[in-house]
């Protein structure tokens, strides 16, 4: 799970695993620049992903793909607006 937290010209994102019985915490901080280009290399990296047919929760984990891609679709279009008007 990722919290992101906006300031202007900054970019924070709070990341928390708790799966398999793990527990992390992650956080970074950066400029609008450096962001979109991780969350362009996000999008690239989701739209190499090949499904596995063969595998239990395919269709979920797809499924989550496509809303994540949509999400970072969605920020890039903020922050592409956001530094325009800088």
């Amino acid at each position: 799970m990722c919290t992101s937290y906006s300031f202007p010209g900054r970019n924070c994102c709070v990341v928390s695993d708790n799966a398999g019985g793990r527990s992390g915490y992650a956080l970074g901080v950066h400029d609008d620049a450096r962001t979109l280009d991780l969350l362009r290399e996000f999008i690239a990296a989701l739209d190499r992903r090949l499904p596995q047919i063969e595998r239990a929760g395919e269709a979920a984990i797809t499924a989550e793909a496509a809303h994540l891609r949509a999400r970072a679709a969605e920020r890039i279009a903020e922050l592409e607006k956001l530094t325009r008007k800088v």
